[in-house]
């Protein structure tokens, strides 16, 4: 499944993605879901960067991130979409 990681916001508010095909079972991928998706992404914050995912370059599947509850086993993951984030065009 390839999926993205879309950051944006910030003092400048480009907009940064990352993409990478990454192998989840069904049951991983609502692992993750259900993990990020319980802390509330503070998207009200002023010059704060907000992060959200979709996959399969699908924008209905977009759902806002809380970056700090990414499990610890998706982190391998989730490193390799952050060193790779170019700005959007």
């Amino acid at each position: 499944m390839k999926i993205k990681l879309i950051k944006s916001g910030g003092f400048i508010g480009k907009s940064m993605a990352a993409s990478a095909v990454w192998t989840f079972s069904a049951k991983e991928w609502d692992e993750l879901m259900d993990a990020i998706k319980r802390g509330k992404a503070n998207t009200k914050m002023r010059d704060a960067f907000h992060y959200s995912i979709q996959k399969n370059d699908d924008e209905k599947t977009e759902v806002p991130v809380s970056i700090q509850n990414i499990p610890p086993k998706f982190s391998a993951i989730f490193k390799k979409l952050f060193d790779n984030m170019k700005v959007e065009k």
